[in-house]
């Protein structure tokens, strides 16, 4: 069995059988991403890299700042950024643990811990409440996109063209689009 490499599309992949038949595997995430007119095998591995973890390969990347007190990630993509970051700083017992493409943040605060994985072009955020608090846990957002609000979701764009907007109603999760 060998892949047609020219025939390979996002979420597609095919091959070359012994008995001469192609067969295509059709995959529910994105598995390519375009790359000077070619597509390339995604690799969401998190490797460290200049004080940060990244994806090893994607067309956009997903670093964690593994210094910086208050940013959780940052992702950059072509033209665009966006990056999130807890109001409050990181605890002094807070520290991050890696398992091919998923990072968990422990001790983010005394209350709070944080997973996220890259899947395909997606980016999965949970946030994990350790106990009750009725204290506020805020975030913030710095992107150079355009910010719109609409049926609940976050809108980021740049000339008028969409570039990423929150999976569900609220902050958790983003969707990357090319």
């Amino acid at each position: 069995m060998k892949e047609l490499i020219n025939l390979r599309r996002p979420r597609e992949k095919h091959f070359y059988e012994v008995d001469g038949t192609c067969k295509a595997l059709m995959y529910d995430e994105d598995v390519h991403y375009l790359k000077n007119g070619s597509y390339c095998e995604i690799d969401n591995t998190l490797v460290e890299k200049g004080g940060a973890y990244e994806n090893k390969e994607n067309k956009f990347k997903v670093r964690f700042p593994k210094l910086d007190d208050r940013v959780l990630y940052r992702i950059e993509e072509e033209n665009y950024y966006i990056e999130f970051a807890h109001v409050k700083p990181k605890t002094e017992r807070f520290f991050m643990e890696t398992n091919k493409n998923t990072l968990f943040m422990r001790n983010l605060t005394e209350q709070l811990d944080a997973k996220y994985t890259i899947i395909g072009s997606k980016l999965k955020e949970s946030l994990i409440l350790k106990e009750y608090t009725d204290e506020d846990i805020a975030f913030s957002m710095k992107t150079d996109a355009e910010l719109r609000l609409e049926n609940g979701r976050v809108l980021g764009k740049i000339d008028d063209k969409m570039v990423f907007r929150s999976t569900i109603y609220g902050v958790c999760g983003w969707k990357v689009f090319r």
